[in-house]
């Protein structure tokens, strides 16, 4: 009776930690979970291993969480259309005009990436369009995405034709200088 009490209780303490992480909807709250079992055996290696592997998935759920976050804002950049009951951006984009169709799809490989199009109309005949791909992946590139992206918006912000010109040459220094 006292030997199955030592291997039973260490065994359902087990169990009980690993339903647990079954059973936690967010990932992200088992970062504080120990499953705890004192004995010296082969079932405290093994729920040390869990606990290890807890900590993994629960960092894992932070990161998807932030890179998530990062996607959607990084979205913000490009002219996606959005979906009408969620208001989220989708991953086309398109525009119609007499002359021309203009169409985009965007999906970062890795949640967020250095991926970018835009296309402005600026007046009756003149459109702004910029295709780019940072080199690199990830956060990074993203971040120089977005700031590729502010200096595209910013270069044709309040343009006329009168007024700015077609300078493309201005455009690609500044957006050279910041790499």
């Amino acid at each position: 009776l006292i030997l199955s009490t030592i291997i039973i209780i260490p065994i359902r303490t087990l169990v009980r930690g690993v339903e647990t992480i079954r059973d936690t909807e967010d990932k992200e709250e088992l970062k504080s979970h120990v499953i705890n079992i004192k004995t010296k055996d082969e079932i405290s290696d093994l729920a040390g291993a869990v606990n290890q592997m807890t900590q993994g998935l629960a960092a894992a759920a932070a990161a998807n969480k932030d890179l998530i976050l990062g996607k959607d804002t990084q979205k913000m950049f490009v002219p996606l259309e959005q979906d009408p009951s969620t208001g989220r951006k989708l991953t086309t984009a398109n525009d119609l005009t007499e002359h021309a169709e203009f169409f985009g799809y965007y999906e970062g490989a890795k949640g967020v990436s250095g991926d970018y199009f835009d296309f402005i109309r600026l007046d009756s005949k003149h459109y702004a369009i910029i295709k780019c791909d940072v080199a690199g992946k990830g956060v990074p590139a993203s971040l120089i995405m977005v700031e590729v992206a502010t200096i595209f918006l910013d270069n044709f912000r309040n343009w006329t034709l009168k007024s700015g010109g077609i300078h493309l040459d201005r455009l690609a220094y500044r957006i050279n200088d910041l790499v």
